[in-house]
Parts: C-alpha cells; structure tokens; sequence
C-alpha cells in the first residue's frame, strides 16, 4: 500500500539512523553534566528576573510562606476573572457554553477566601491536567474542532512536586505551582505532605530515566483500588530501596516479584487526601535507564523518532503531546529543563541563540548555521531540525499538517495533527502559499 507522504518527503526519511548518517560525529557529547545543570541554572534565571517563575519553578527554590499579594499574583496570572476567556466557546460536544456556566466556574475560584498561611506541599500521584480555572469544561472556539480546549494550560505527570497554592469552593480543585506551570489540578490527582521535607527527602532518591515516548508499571490484581501509572519520555522514577532477596507487591505466591523489573516507589493519596508511598514495579524490558541519556545529536533525533507519528495533543490532552511539549521531553531526556510553553522556551531559555530575518534566500543562508538536533522557532510553534537531503531541509515536529498547491492555483489543507516529518519550503495550513521558512523567528542551540 502506497502511504501518502508530505511533498519531498520519502519513505526513508522514517528512519532515525538516515538523518544520523549524515551528522558528522553523531555521538560526540555536546556538554556534560556539570554545563547541563549550569545550562538550566542560566535559564533559571532568566526566567526570575522577568518574573516567569510560574511557568518554570525549582521546588527547593520555592520559600515556605507567602505573603498574600504574592499568593494573588500568582492566582491573577491565569485565573482572575478578567482573563476568563472572552467571547463565544463551545464544550466537548459542541454545545455553547451560557453565560451562567462562565459565572459559575468563576465563582468557584474562590478568590476571596486565599489566605496568606503556610504553604502545603504535595506530589502529584498521576499523570493529571493542569487548567486555566477550575473545571473539566473544554472551551473549544469552534464546535467542530473541540480538540484544542482553551482551559488546557499543561499536562503533569506523576510523582512531580506541588506547591498547594488555595482550594477551590467546591473542594475537588487545588491551585498549585508545579515546575512547568501554576493553575488547577484536581485534588484527587495530588497528595499533600505533613511539610516540605517528606517531599524534598523523596525527591532525593536515586531515580530512573523514562527513555521510550511512555512507559507504564505493571498490573498489581492484588492490590486494592490497583492502577497502573503511565510515564512519559523525561519523567524521573525513583527507585524503591533494596531489599535482600525479592521484592514482592504482596504477601500472596501469585505476586509478582522484582526479578525481571526495577522495584519504585510512587507517591498515593490516603482517605484523608495525605501523602503515603506504595511500591510498584517496571520490567525491565521497557524504555527505562539508569542514567540520563548522552547529550549528543544523534540521542536528540533517536529520541524524537520515537513519538514519530503520535497524535498532537493542545497541552497535553488525549495523554498526547504539542509542540512544545515534544521539545521539551526530547531535552528532559539529557537533563535538559525548558520552559513549557514554545514562546517562553525561545525567549527565556539559555542557550546560543539565532536569528532568522530577511527574504526566502537570506533565510536559507542562515539555514547554514543550524545543525540537526537544533531547535527551531516561528510564532506558536516549534519545531527539530533534521538535516538536509538533495537539496531540501527537514524538520519533525508536533504540528497540525500543511498545505498543497493545487491545479487551480489553490491551496489545500492537508491535516496531520501528529508528530511528523516536512520539508522546511513546504506550505503550512491556512496561511495562503506562505512556507515553514518564511515564519522562522529564531533557532536555539542547547549548548
């Protein structure tokens, strides 16, 4: 069966090892990390000084107490009642939201009742949604494509420290700062801790690296109220101690033990809504490492070869990646911590940056100075630059499509909505013949 390819793309364009090949020394370390961590310090500080610290936090940077206007700062940053979304919005099955449901979710904020008192500390203890205010109402603008939800800020995963911020009136949301984003998550989603050193001791442990797209713990049919957690590429799992002999998830012959599979410890909510840890397993077999990965160009473009094909997913919904989100977890992979959202990551991130001006032919010579494993950026998006074949350059990405000049003269949107593979001179979706190359801000090279 013919598969349908974008123009100048070919079929073995579908193999990491192809654009590897053609790197000079793929396997030589681009920094070590002692200049990994001085590289994330750096952009550590960028982001306090232009006080983007919601949206890239450092848990044992985080002070115990807060004064009430900084509690409201924080809360006024997305979920203060002038920056509820304006204008027409539509839920998941397409139906428009009333003006009595806006008023509603804004009520349940809660704002008057945020109190300056000692901060709660938590972990998240699965892979939840961080949202705009607090509700599970997708705000769509359109009633046809309800997959992009305006309430949608990140996704979390499991195991990742919280600072609890306020509650919200109906007691099922938390505000919280995690280290991608501040919003709400849902309270059943996060554990909170007796103080902020249970949280910081875990946080401690010897830990693994989620290397595959994601990875999940094995089944416990044991265990009362069992559930597998799924981890995605970057995440860190920290390890269980060892124990002398087998570990076993439960005092029964049919359990299963530890050989063959890494022993974890996970953070669970008790009945109360406090922070207990339970033991799982991981076998061996799935796409965990001891270590983090080496920084080099070739782990770059292996790591994101592996969501080729993924569904696009607004801010982590549908347990999917967007953009940026696929970015960032190939750079979490080496260690590599990038703010979440594509603009903050192009303006505050660390790193050698370069910029791209001028007509078609200008761009492409700076296209010249841009290696695969490059991350390049237009506004809203963000793209992996691959390399170059006759003639053409490359990039993968998590993106919504292109588009096709047809015999009319005009252009046709082809839609993709996963992570996939184009030409830089290819034309993108709905901007009437304009190419990849033409919206090119700048490109970052991490090191």
């Amino acid at each position: 069966m013919q598969k349908l390819l974008p123009p100048k793309v070919k079929k073995q364009y579908y193999n990491d090892e192809f654009w590897i090949k053609k790197i000079s020394k793929p396997d030589s370390l681009l920094l070590k990390n002692n200049d990994i961590s001085t590289l994330n310090s750096e952009t550590y500080q960028k982001m306090k000084t232009f006080q983007k610290e919601d949206q890239y936090q450092i848990f044992e940077k985080m002070p115990e107490k807060l004064i009430l206007r900084e509690i409201k700062e924080k809360f006024n940053l997305f979920s203060a009642a002038e920056n509820f979304p304006v204008g027409d919005f539509f839920n998941k099955k397409g139906i428009r939201i009333t003006d009595a449901e806006k008023e509603e979710i804004i009520i349940n904020t809660d704002l008057e009742q945020i109190k300056p008192d000692n901060l709660k500390y938590g972990l998240t203890v699965r892979r939840s949604s961080i949202r705009a205010f607090p509700t599970d109402t997708v705000f769509a603008h359109s009633p046809e494509y309800t997959d992009v939800d305006m309430m949608q800020l990140t996704a979390i995963s499991p195991a990742e420290p919280a600072v609890i911020l306020h509650g919200s009136r109906d007691k099922r949301w938390y505000y919280v700062q995690t280290g991608i984003h501040s919003g709400w998550i849902k309270k059943k989603d996060t554990a909170a801790a007796e103080n902020a050193a249970v949280v910081e001791q875990y946080l401690q442990r010897p830990y693994l690296i989620t290397a595959d797209s994601r990875i999940i713990t094995e089944p416990d049919p044991f265990a009362e109220n069992s559930e597998q957690i799924e981890f995605q590429m970057g995440d860190k799992i920290r390890l269980a101690e060892h124990e002398d002999g087998q570990t076993l998830l439960a005092g029964n012959l049919h359990s299963q033990s530890d050989t063959g599979s890494y022993a974890v410890l996970l953070p669970k909510r008790d009945k109360k809504g406090g922070l207990n840890f339970k033991k799982a397993l991981i076998a061996y077999s799935s796409g965990v490492k001891e270590n983090l990965l080496p920084y080099t160009r070739a782990g770059i473009l292996h790591q994101a070869f592996k969501m080729l094909g993924e569904r696009y997913g607004w801010g982590g919904m549908f347990n999917r990646r967007d953009c940026s989100r696929f970015v960032m977890d190939i750079y979490r992979s080496f260690g590599i911590n990038l703010p979440r959202d594509a603009g903050i990551q192009e303006e505050y991130a660390a790193g050698r940056k370069i910029v791209f001006n001028g007509n078609l032919a200008a761009r492409k010579e700076i296209l010249q100075l841009i290696q695969p494993g490059d991350v390049i950026y237009m506004p809203g998006h963000v793209v992996i630059y691959l390399g170059e074949d006759d003639g053409s350059h490359f990039i993968i990405h998590s993106g919504a499509g292109y588009a096709v000049k047809t015999a009319g003269g005009k252009y046709r949107n082809m839609s993709v909505h996963s992570v996939f593979i184009c030409d830089l001179e290819q034309e993108m979706m709905q901007k009437k013949g304009k190419k990849y190359l033409d919206y090119f801000t700048s490109a970052r090279k991490f090191y």
